[in-house]
């Protein structure tokens, strides 16, 4: 709590609204950037906060994808499948000036959050929000929705609502660089074979047993995206995690040229 807090600029409102359990969504503002945040404290909206800006910082590139990124030598159109509430595209837009993003988010209460996030910082020339499932074909889908961060294509014993689904992969294949984070959804757009030409210079994919059609989603990942041409580093994997058993991440990066 006490490094979340110090991570804004409100930071006793902050405590204040931890130790209520709130869930209600509160903003404030991120010293790093000035930029505004919503955040619902009685949800998994601090978690993230702290992986994107405090703790984990994990869409901080290694050195070896930050290269490939340097190499493009112009401003980046990022796609981010799963943006939650906002936080992953608030961050891509301080650490890659004039970058624009496209973000996919399919809970309603998340988009809900995100569009309110792009009006309140004023970013909406750079943020387009796509209120829908990223996948490899157009349809519609049944959403455990409500969940923050875990919201999911939804199980045949889960309550769910139908939401709109959308081929995102053109958009993903011409990204500079793409962020995906999609409880499960990760793998039906990693095993497309449009992937190989993505021109993506770097990727970053947190992948979950959820969905997976093979024991061992990491190694599973790291296959797909290797098959494609790219390079892979793993800096966190948790093989046991309960219902997220198997969770991880992976950078993936294009080689240089020799």
């Amino acid at each position: 709590m006490v490094r979340h807090a110090a991570a804004v600029h409100e930071p006793l409102r902050w405590v204040a609204g931890t130790l209520a359990r709130r869930r209600s969504p509160a903003s404030y503002r991120l010293r790093e950037n000035g930029r505004t945040i919503l955040i619902r404290h009685r949800s998994l909206d601090p978690m993230t906060l702290d992986q994107v800006f405090v703790t984990d910082r994990e869409y901080e590139p290694p050195p070896e994808a930050a290269g490939s990124i340097e190499r493009l030598g112009r401003a980046l159109r990022i796609v981010d499948v799963g943006a939650n509430v906002g936080l992953f595209f608030l961050f891509a837009l301080g650490r890659f000036p004039g970058s624009t993003v496209l973000a996919y988010e399919p809970d309603p209460e998340n988009a809900a959050l995100a569009r309110h996030c792009i009006e309140l910082n004023a970013i909406g020339d750079r943020v387009t929000l796509i209120e829908a499932c990223a996948a490899t074909s157009a349809g519609e889908v049944a959403f455990a929705a409500g969940k923050s961060a875990a919201s999911h294509a939804a199980t045949p014993t889960e309550s769910a609502l139908r939401v709109p689904v959308v081929d995102a992969m053109p958009e993903l294949t011409g990204a500079d660089f793409v962020k995906i984070d999609a409880e499960g959804a990760e793998w039906e757009l990693l095993a497309d074979p449009r992937l190989t030409g993505a021109r993506a210079a770097a990727m970053i994919v947190e992948y979950h047993t959820r969905m997976c059609p093979d024991p061992d989603p990491r190694a599973y990942a790291t296959r797909l995206l290797e098959s494609a041409g790219y390079r892979t580093s793993n800096p966190w994997h948790n093989p046991g995690a309960g219902d997220d058993d198997g969770m991880g991440l992976l950078w993936a990066w294009r080689p240089a040229r020799s």
